[in-house]
């Protein structure tokens, strides 16, 4: 809803809902026992875990939104709102043995029944005002959270908050422009991490959330500029951003071999987050020359086996491209990255990655288009087994206009790939994964668009 009072004061009245239901079920099947020591798993020819949940959740916004023109260099905005979620979720796990009977996991803690309710009241006032080449607005909120989060035992959740806010926009040229942004943010946990029962999460994972942990408060702070010069064919994007939080929400983790045992808690330990990027690109002639760099650094505390350390996790990555944009010849794209990935606490450990990207493509007797894309992966660990992969894709598509028959030859994986093998970094380990690939695959398929 939008009303003009007069040519100073306008009025918008805004609501939205949204309603989700979903039931995942997740099952996990071996040949051996798994998790010992954190499920109670029953012995049998083959172990089958089915993990049944339902998610419910309502969420409704209403804002009120009041604009003051006072002329044409101040605006004041004044705003009310609330926001309302109430959600569901209950998960429930078993295990299917060979004699077609099921064991309940029930009684040994893998079971949640949550009701949760969260309302946030709030009221603001926004100032916006140029100055030269700038325009500034300086905000600040008040918010009131009330929390009902229901399950074996009720908590509830009251609490009022100032959240200021200020947002800075600077055109320095038509074609060179500067963003600032800050926000005081706060953020209260989902349903899942308020479940006070166990859930599974993996083949060495077992979860449980904590109904006690209150809110997070953080300072975000972002910058943007960019340039471009469509004379001399360059584009310029820089970005910067940094996440400070007072107090932390994170995952206690306990290692049993390689069983890992994670409960979330909230704790008054500070946390740092900060990345940086940059994107070039240079047009000569029928060729577009690109080139772009970027870096996060995190410093936060992490619990391992009830011990608290001070960890740092850093990631560069830095890559060149070069594409053709010609009419009547192929379209030719290729790109080279390399990414270098750290982890600094106790143990130090790292590795880097190379990737190589081809793809072409090319519409030739009006009617067929040929495409194909290779893929080089080189992934330098300390660990690997086999650490390089390539993937060679290609189709041929026959499609005239505003016919709804197609028709199109696909292969895929025409190198006979059989695995490849991923490095990664969580917040409190390096860990490397091994996917197996479907074998080379040819396809014809005809399609009619009704």
């Amino acid at each position: 809803w939008h009303h003009d009072l007069n040519k100073k004061h306008i009025q918008t009245f805004v609501v939205n809902h949204l309603y989700n239901d979903n039931k995942p079920q997740n099952t996990w099947v071996s040949t051996n026992p798994f998790l010992t020591g954190f499920l109670p798993i029953q012995n049998d020819n083959q172990y089958n875990i089915q993990q049944i949940e339902r998610e419910k959740q309502n969420n409704l916004d209403v804002l009120f939104k009041h604009y003051w023109i006072i002329n044409s260099f101040n605006h004041l905005y004044f705003n009310v709102g609330n926001s309302y979620s109430n959600s569901y979720n209950q998960t429930q796990t078993v295990q299917n043995l060979s004699n077609q009977t099921t064991y309940n996991f029930n009684t040994d803690g893998f079971y949640n029944n949550l009701h949760y309710t969260l309302n946030d009241f709030y009221v603001g006032a926004e100032y916006k005002f140029y100055l030269g080449k700038s325009i500034n607005t300086p905000g600040i909120y008040w918010h009131q959270y009330n929390a009902n989060i229901n399950q074996s035992t009720n908590t509830t959740i009251s609490k009022g908050l100032w959240l200021p806010q200020w947002k800075t926009e600077i055109d320095l040229s038509k074609s060179k422009k500067f963003r600032f942004n800050y926000r005081m943010q706060t953020s209260f946990a989902t349903a899942s991490a308020l479940a006070d029962g166990k859930s599974l999460s993996s083949y060495s994972s077992v979860y449980k959330g904590n109904a006690l942990q209150e809110n997070e408060v953080y300072h975000y702070l972002t910058t943007s500029y960019s340039k471009f010069s469509l004379y001399r064919g360059w584009t310029y994007f820089l970005n910067a951003s940094y996440v400070k939080k007072e107090n932390t929400r994170r995952n206690e983790v306990v290692f049993d071999g390689i069983n890992r045992y994670l409960t979330t808690v909230l704790t008054n330990l500070p946390e740092q987050r900060a990345n940086a990027s940059a994107n070039v690109e240079k047009r000569v002639n029928e060729f577009v020359l690109g080139g772009n760099a970027s870096a996060t650094w995190s410093e936060y505390h992490q619990s391992i086996n009830n011990t608290y350390n001070k960890f740092n996790r850093n990631t560069q990555n830095i890559g060149a491209s070069v594409r053709t944009t010609f009419d009547s010849i192929p379209q030719l794209s290729i790109r080279y990255d390399r990414g270098f990935n750290q982890i600094n606490a106790v143990q130090k450990s790292s590795f880097q990655t190379d990737s190589y990207n081809i793809s072409i493509d090319h519409e030739f007797y009006k009617h067929f288009i040929a495409e194909a894309s290779y893929q080089k992966f080189v992934n330098h660990s300390a660990f690997a087994v086999s650490n390089n992969y390539e993937i060679l894709n290609a189709s041929l598509r026959y499609q005239k206009k505003k016919n709804p028959w197609t028709f199109e030859l696909q292969g895929q994986n025409l190198l006979g790939a059989e695995t490849k093998v991923q490095s990664s970094i969580s917040d409190y380990m390096v860990s490397e994964t091994t996917y197996f690939i479907l074998p080379r695959l040819v396809l014809l398929s005809v399609k009619y668009k009704l």
